[in-house]
């Protein structure tokens, strides 16, 4: 999704997390801001909780906080910018 947007909807995401459940992979979503639920998606709004409980974080773009959890991230995003 583009930066600070909240158009969760049209998010491209929604489509690779329909297919990783339905092969039995827990997804957990660290999204402070999201206040709909999606089904068998845990939300999480706590960005500490989120990170201990990710074997992997999928970003849509690089942002400095992501540092010290670099070797569980995949961004395609390698840019910082917005």
């Amino acid at each position: 999704m583009k930066y600070n947007s909240d158009n969760y909807k049209e998010s491209a995401i929604l489509s690779i997390i329909n297919e990783l459940l339905i092969v039995g992979i827990k997804i957990l979503v660290y999204e402070p801001n999201l206040n709909v639920s999606i089904d068998n998606v845990i939300i999480e709004k706590n960005f500490e909780l989120f990170t201990k409980q990710s074997d992997l974080i999928v970003a849509n773009r690089w942002d400095r906080g992501l540092e010290a959890y670099k070797d569980k991230v995949y961004t395609r995003g390698i840019w910082i910018r917005d």
